[in-house]
C-alpha cells in the first residue's frame, strides 16, 4: 500500500521508460479494429513492412523446397503487383512473405514447382483472397478476380 513506482515532487507516477520499445503487428484492413487501431497510431510511431522476396529466397534455400526458392519469390511478388493494380484490394492488401514461409514449416515434398504452387494457393492464398474480397463484390466477380489472380502468380 506504500509502495510506489517513482515518486517526483511528493508524486507518485508510472511512464514507460525510454529505451522501451514495442513490436506488435497490425494489418490496415482489418476494419473491425478501426477505433482501437486510430488511438493506437495516434500514441505511437509506425513502420510499414512490405512484404520481403529475399527472406523467401533465403530461407528457403534450407528446404524441401529449396529448387523452387527463387520461382516462389518471384510468383508472389508477381501476385502482389497484381493485387496493388486491383481497385477492389490495393497495396494494403498485399500478402506477405510468411505465408510462403509456410512451405518450410510443412517440410512436405513436392515433385514439381506446378504443385508446391498448388498446394500453397488453395491452402493459404485463396483462403485468404477470398476473405478479403468478400463483401466487396458479388460471387461471380470474386471468382474470375481469383481466377486472374492465380494466373499472375505463375
Amino acid at each position: 500500500e506504500n509502495e510506489k513506482f517513482f515518486e517526483e515532487n511528493g508524486e507518485d507516477y508510472f511512464f514507460v521508460p525510454h529505451n522501451v520499445i514495442i513490436i506488435a503487428t497490425m494489418n490496415t484492413i482489418d476494419r473491425s479494429v478501426d477505433i482501437f487501431d486510430f488511438a493506437m497510431r495516434r500514441r505511437f510511431v509506425w513502420e510499414k513492412i512490405e512484404p520481403n522476396y529475399d527472406v523467401i529466397r533465403n530461407v528457403l534455400k534450407e528446404s524441401s523446397v529449396k529448387d523452387y526458392a527463387n520461382n516462389l519469390a518471384n510468383s508472389l511478388e508477381k501476385l502482389n503487383d497484381e493485387i496493388k493494380k486491383e481497385p477492389l484490394l490495393g497495396e494494403d492488401y498485399q500478402i506477405g512473405h510468411s505465408y510462403v514461409l509456410n512451405l518450410k514449416k510443412r517440410n512436405k515434398s513436392f515433385s514439381t514447382i506446378t504443385d508446391a504452387k498448388e498446394y500453397l494457393w488453395n491452402r493459404n492464398l485463396r483462403p485468404l483472397l477470398e476473405e478479403y474480397l468478400k463483401g466487396l463484390a458479388d460471387s461471380e466477380v470474386i471468382k474470375k478476380k481469383l481466377e486472374t489472380l492465380k494466373k499472375r502468380k505463375n
